[in-house]
């Protein structure tokens, strides 16, 4: 009977120890734990340097968001840092003016290794003066769309796409060269640009703009400028339609005049000799009447 009364009251009582020990244990963790913020600099965690400040921040010691107003001057020791981040900034919003701004203000103010301190500079800025120079192509600022590519190829090998904007402006130009009548500028520029990337449409289409112009020359009778067409049309593009109908027309023309050349010397010289003929023949007639005055009676 002792025994089955002690052991529920063991039992009773490790139970009550086992329940008031975790809330006391919780209790003294409350009063001994400090209450930190993630981050703070306060403490020595993340956020004592640069770099994790920039992605863990205080709770209780906000920095100030860097913009265009508050960026550090020059000759600060911050200042390319600032430039790196909002240059950054730029770029993942595709704010790609701003963004080659920025990059240009770094290597003005720190050269080319001012762009390669910041983790992806180079490839950042390679990306900012690709799309930049596409900006400019399409505005059909060819100068200044040529000089971002090379500074995007600057930072980072250049690639297919870079290529694709140069094609794009050089047909641009040789057909702007073709349109005002400098037909050996604008054929110039086309064989740089084939020689970059074979394109038969372009070939296609320069043929038929010579054949076109050949036509109105023969039209016009501008008899030189006709020739020099026919010639580039018999280099670049033989087989045109237009330009074998005009050859045709032209052979044909040329095979007719010297048939008439030919008739016409006949002509002529049987008139000739046909006159020569008549005067020989009256001359023969003069002489036999003065040896036989009776001859006409």
């Amino acid at each position: 009977m002792k025994h089955s009364r002690i052991i529920p009251l063991l039992l009773g009582g490790a139970l009550g120890v086992a329940l008031l020990v975790p809330g006391r244990a919780r209790a003294q963790d409350e009063e001994t734990s400090p209450s930190i913020d993630l981050g703070s600099s306060r403490i020595g965690g993340p956020g004592l340097t640069d770099r994790e400040r920039k992605y863990v921040k205080s709770w209780d010691e906000e920095e100030e968001y860097l913009t265009e107003e508050n960026i550090p001057k020059p000759g600060d020791k911050k200042r390319l840092g600032a430039l790196h981040t909002l240059a950054t900034r730029y770029v993942t919003s595709k704010q790609w003016e701003e963004a080659c701004t920025k990059y240009d203000t770094i290597v003005s103010e720190f050269g080319m290794e001012g762009v390669e301190e910041a983790k992806d500079g180079k490839t950042f800025a390679a990306r900012a003066y690709f799309y930049c120079a596409r900006t400019a192509a399409n505005g059909n600022d060819h100068d200044k769309a040529e000089a971002l590519l090379t500074k995007s190829e600057k930072f980072a090998p250049t690639t297919p796409k870079h290529a694709v904007i140069r094609e794009k402006m050089i047909r641009e130009q040789y057909r702007k060269k073709l349109s005002n009548g400098d037909v050996d500028g604008a054929i110039s520029l086309y064989t740089k640009a084939q020689g970059m990337r074979e394109d038969e449409d372009e070939r296609i289409w320069l043929g038929e703009e010579l054949a076109k112009r050949a036509w109105e020359a023969y039209d016009t009778n501008d008899k030189i400028a006709m020739e020099g067409l026919m010639r580039r049309l018999e280099e670049l593009a033989p087989m045109n339609p237009e330009y074998r109908r005009l050859k045709d027309k032209i052979d044909t023309q040329a095979n007719i005049f010297k048939n008439a050349f030919m008739y016409s010397g006949a002509v002529v010289l049987l008139l000739a000799v046909g006159t020569a003929l008549s005067k020989w023949r009256a001359r023969h007639r003069v002489k036999a009447a003065e040896g036989n005055p009776f001859e006409d009676l």
